[in-house]
């Protein structure tokens, strides 16, 4: 480990840093691309242990988890701008993640308009989900899809919940978060085709964005064998990924 490095990450990661010496410091990561990784793990741990540390003044305490949760940004993006200089010097173009998912991936079970026949309480729930999310509640959204997945965790809804969770997650720069929940979404329960197809395209794309390439390939695999409205797009993906691993 070289401790100059070390100790730039952890003056960066406190604000320390000027322009310059940031510049000197992604200049350093970028020669030394192992370090990327130890990156991102700091920015983490920081964010995680200052949620854990109470803290006396509510404002400056907001403001540093924030300044955190923007350092774990600029590493996410660097990741992407790392990849594409390393992919530029083989002359392979690296495949492009989504700039977000449209609300209308979302996911609702179909509703049988029956007098006879009331929708399960899921369907409900789920729908209450969907008209949140349309009205920009996000907050209230996701504590229906939460809903639905522990009082049915089961269902075909669950999966739904997870997908619907994992688009907000993707749309708010989580990243992290968003690949759990597709990978939650996978995770058992058997779906129709296209709608495992759209997963596992999305957790392509979550992957990629958070550096981790052997997932974001197997993901766009499994979603390019899926005959759908995809699977050109996974095809790509995973070739070029392919191409500049072996590049």
């Amino acid at each position: 480990m070289n401790i100059e490095i070390d100790k730039k990450i952890d003056d960066y990661l406190k604000g320390k840093l000027t322009a310059s010496e940031i510049d000197g410091l992604w200049a350093d990561i970028l020669a030394n691309p192992e370090y990327l990784g130890h990156l991102k793990t700091e920015a983490q741990l920081k964010v995680h242990f200052s949620k854990m540390t109470p803290v006396p003044v509510a404002g400056n305490g907001m403001r540093f988890r924030k300044s955190m949760l923007v350092s774990i940004a600029a590493v996410t993006v660097f990741a992407i701008a790392l990849m594409w200089i390393l992919f530029q010097d083989t002359g392979i173009h690296p495949p492009q993640a989504l700039d977000g998912i449209s609300v209308f991936e979302m996911e609702t079970p179909a509703v049988t308009r029956s007098e006879n026949e009331m929708p399960a309480e899921s369907v409900l729930i789920l729908l209450d989900g969907y008209d949140f999310v349309l009205d920009g509640n996000d907050t209230e959204a996701i504590a229906r899809f939460r809903d639905v997945i522990e009082k049915y965790p089961d269902s075909e809804s669950a999966v739904f919940a997870w997908l619907n969770l994992g688009i907000i997650a993707y749309n708010n720069h989580d990243f992290e978060s968003a690949l759990r929940n597709f990978e939650y979404a996978t995770a058992g329960i058997e779906t129709d085709d296209m709608i495992s197809q759209k997963i596992f395209w999305f957790m392509a794309n979550a992957a990629l964005l958070t550096g981790d390439l052997e997932k974001a390939a197997a993901s766009s695999l499994k979603a390019s064998h899926i005959e759908g409205y995809y699977t050109q797009q996974a095809s790509e993906f995973y070739t070029r990924l392919q191409a500049s691993a072996d590049g």
